[in-house]
């Protein structure tokens, strides 16, 4: 994914300022764009494409999923 290069800049000038007050880089990559994230805030943004994702809003989805493929065994 390409970006014009003003909005590199200011997605990497807020990547830089979200880490000077407490951001932490995270290891996995976006979805969209497999860029950098940034964790602050209990929001994560990627410092590449800009994408914001809620992590309360992860969380759910991620609980979701575990519930939704519980098997029962037989007796």
């Amino acid at each position: 994914m390409s970006i014009p290069g003003d909005k590199y800049k200011e997605n990497l000038k807020q990547a830089a300022d979200f880490l000077l007050k407490g951001g932490t880089l995270l290891s996995e990559p976006c979805e969209k764009c497999n860029g950098i994230q940034i964790k602050k805030n209990n929001e994560v943004t990627c410092i590449i494409c800009g994408n914001t994702t809620s992590l309360k809003e992860a969380k759910l989805t991620e609980d979701t999923d575990k519930t939704s493929d519980r098997r029962t065994l037989p007796d």
